[in-house]
Order: C-alpha cells, then structure tokens, then sequence
C-alpha cells in the first residue's frame, strides 16, 4: 500500500513544527510551502512560521465548534520499544486503508519489529492527536549506486478514516521532507497504486516520470 485519499479540494496543509504540536483549523487562510523545523510566538500572539504569520488559535476555537478544526497533530518517529504500536496498527489497518481494501492485517512478530524498528534505515511516524493515532508514514532510506547514496521510498502512508482532509496526511509527509534536509537526503519517490493517492501526491509536489523510462509494473513471488 502507498496511500489513500487524503486530500480534499482546497485542503489548507497542517502547521506543525518538527516534533511540536500546533492545533490547526481548516478556516485559518495560510499555506506555507515546507513544514518548518521550529516555531515562535511574536509579539501580537501569533505563530510565525516560515516568515508567515497567523492569528492565534484560540480565536479559531471560539468559533468554530467541529472537532475537526480542533485537531492537533503531534508527530514521532517510532523507536524499537514501540512494538505494541505496529500491532495496534496492524489490527485497525482498515480504518487507514481505502475504503473497502482492507480490514486487518497480520501482527507483527514482537522481535522481528524490534529489529525492524531498531533499524536506522527506517522511518516510521505517527501522528497524535491526544491519545488517537490519526496517522502513520512508513520511509526506507535506499542506499544506491550513484552519487547521492541514498534516496527515500516512501512505502506507505495512512491517515485513518475520522482525521482525512484536515491536514494528516499533508503534515506526516512535510515532517519527512524536514528530516531529510536535516540528514541531506534530496530524492524520494513513491509507488501510487490509486487515483487519490495520485491526487494527493501530485497536490504536494510529486510527479510522473517520463513514462517511456519510468512506468513499472509491480510484479511479485512468495517462495513456497
């Protein structure tokens, strides 16, 4: 899997700092072009982040009274203790799936996903809005032959069915983008295997290779 439709018409991206929590509301008017590294408060109580600033949310909250303008997306990477959170993942995979593909899928093997998680090639985040996960992001860093050495495949991403097209998923993949300039990784590429998933990549920047050298069709064997 490599996404779902996450992204709305006229979706406004999230507002979070690298591993800080800002609460966001899809009325406030902003779209910055990369999820900044840090924050600040200025002086008349705003956020100013990537040399925009916007009204404090607490005016928003007053407002507006859906639960979803009131999301707040704290996002983590993983470590090797969180086991139990890859097979708490795995029972609710359908509620981050496209709807009707899937429902759950296997546990992980607790040692096998320590290893797995322990591994500094992957990376894998959550996002938080209190105790939920509203979402997850699993990368592999590829080490490669050319120049660069590494690229980013951007394996899967899932944002569950009650946090769509309020910034989840938008967020999860700009927290990566934050990693990789930290760690000079410059290229990543994904596999979209549906039209939203297309849609949602396509609105945050990612395009179609030329298709004559580009195209890949997923083959696939289980040995017996």
């Amino acid at each position: 899997m490599s996404g779902a439709d996450l992204l709305g018409d006229g979706e406004r991206p999230v507002i979070a700092a690298n591993d800080v929590a800002l609460e966001y509301c899809p009325c406030m008017d902003l779209v910055p072009t990369y999820l900044p590294t840090a924050s600040r408060t200025n002086s008349s109580g705003g956020f100013e982040l990537q040399g925009y600033v916007r009204r404090s949310f607490s005016i928003a909250k007053q407002v507006h009274s859906n639960h979803l303008c009131r999301v707040k997306i704290d996002i983590r990477r993983l470590t090797e203790d969180d086991v139990p959170v890859l097979a708490l993942l795995a029972a609710q995979d359908g509620d981050f799936d496209v709807e009707g593909r899937s429902e759950s899928i296997e546990a992980p093997d607790p040692v096998r996903a320590r290893v797995y998680l322990a591994n500094p090639n992957v990376l894998f985040w959550i996002s938080m809005n209190g105790e939920v996960i509203s979402g997850f992001l699993q990368c592999l860093v590829l080490p490669i032959r050319t120049g660069r050495g590494h690229e980013v495949l951007v394996y899967e991403i899932g944002v569950r069915h009650a946090y769509r097209r309020v910034g989840v998923g938008r967020a999860l993949m700009a927290h990566m983008e934050a990693w990789m300039r930290d760690n000079e990784l410059e290229e990543m590429w994904v596999a979209a295997d549906n039209p939203g998933a297309e849609r949602f990549y396509a609105a945050i920047g990612y395009a179609r290779r030329e298709p004559q050298y580009f195209q890949p069709v997923y083959m696939s064997r289980e040995l017996e």
